[in-house]
This record gives structure tokens, C-alpha cells and sequence, in this order.
């Protein structure tokens, strides 16, 4: 992992995990872009999660970096397990437990996530992409609300820890998808 990760998401996670250690929130850093607040920068989660988590709780290292890394491939990996899962259910095909295991690590150990290890924002949105379009279909096909629900609680957490490019991508693929899906 280098260049954007290292230059600039790195360094802003360690800004802030050291003001959250002094028991401050990280509202303004006087050292970023002349002095303003930090969170503004798009591409950096700040309020996401995990990295909270772990600035809260072990400060921010290189090893943060790598356990997000990992954790959102592993996230990727059963969201896409359980979303190729579900669109084999109405079929009835017998291998299909085989069939969604071998996309789901195919998914999360794509060119995608691989290639792009330096930008933790996109990883953590296609991360959170099978999940999005599980919960709809799973929504139109029962039309319970818990689903729609979930949907919105998984694209809230792309949208804050995510790129805003892909979230806009994913937001008008969801409309195609969703009228190919109604019953």
C-alpha cells in the first residue's frame, strides 16, 4: 500500500486518533490545508466505523491500515457470497453453494480490490455494493421494510467511509436493478 493511502489517508487517521486520544474530537486540524476542518476532505472516513474503532482504541498504525484492508475484503467476499446465493435460491440450482463461494472469492480478490489497496475509500465501497443490492432485491421481492432498511444502513456506511463517485454509480444502478427484479 502507497501513495494515496500513505500520503494522505495515513497521516489525517493518525491527526485524528491522536486528538480523539487526548479526548478531543477532530474537528479542525490546524496543520491541514492552511487549517480547516479535516472531515471535509472527501475520501477520508473520519466517522466510519472501524476507523473509529481503531482510532479509539489502539491509536492509529500501519497495521489499522491493513486490518481495514482486510476486513473489507473479507466483507466483500461474504456480501457476494450471500447476494449470488440469494439470486440462485429462486432457481433451485443444486451447485449453487458452490457456485457463490467461488464468486464471492473471486469478487473480493478481483483487480478491484487488489489494484486499488491504495484507495481504502473504494475498497469500502465496493465492499458494502453486494450487500446494497441484496437488501433491495430481498426488499422488492418481500417488500418488508427491514429490508430497504438495511439497504439505506449499508449505503449510509459506503457513503461514509467510501468514494463519492462510486456511490453515485451505485445509487443509479439501483434503478435499473430494482425495476429488473419487480414482480
Amino acid at each position: 500500500m502507497k501513495w494515496d493511502i500513505m500520503d494522505a489517508y495515513y497521516p489525517l487517521c493518525m491527526s485524528s486518533a491522536d486528538m480523539l486520544q487526548e479526548g478531543r474530537l477532530p474537528l479542525w486540524n490546524a496543520a491541514f490545508q492552511f487549517g480547516c476542518p479535516a472531515y471535509i476532505m472527501l475520501g477520508i472516513p473520519y466517522w466510519y466505523p472501524t476507523t473509529l474503532l481503531f482510532e479509539l482504541t489502539t491509536g492509529y498504525s500501519l497495521l489499522c491500515v491493513a486490518l481495514e484492508y482486510c476486513i473489507h475484503i473479507v466483507i466483500a467476499c461474504f456480501g457476494m457470497f450471500l447476494l449470488v446465493r440469494e439470486h440462485f435460491e429462486e432457481k433451485k440450482i443444486p451447485e449453487s453453494y458452490i457456485v457463490a463461494v467461488i464468486t464471492g472469492a473471486f469478487y473480493g480478490f478481483s483487480g478491484l480490490f487488489i489494484s486499488n489497496a491504495e484507495h481504502i475509500m473504494i475498497i469500502v465501497s465496493a465492499a458494502w455494493l453486494p450487500y446494497i443490492l441484496l437488501f433491495v432485491k430481498k426488499y422488492l421481492t418481500s417488500k418488508k421494510h427491514i429490508f430497504l432498511m438495511a439497504a439505506a444502513v449499508c449505503m449510509g456506511l459506503s457513503i461514509l467511509g467510501g468514494d463519492l463517485d462510486s456511490n453515485f454509480y451505485y445509487i443509479d444502478s439501483l434503478f435499473p436493478y430494482s425495476c429488473r427484479n419487480r414482480k
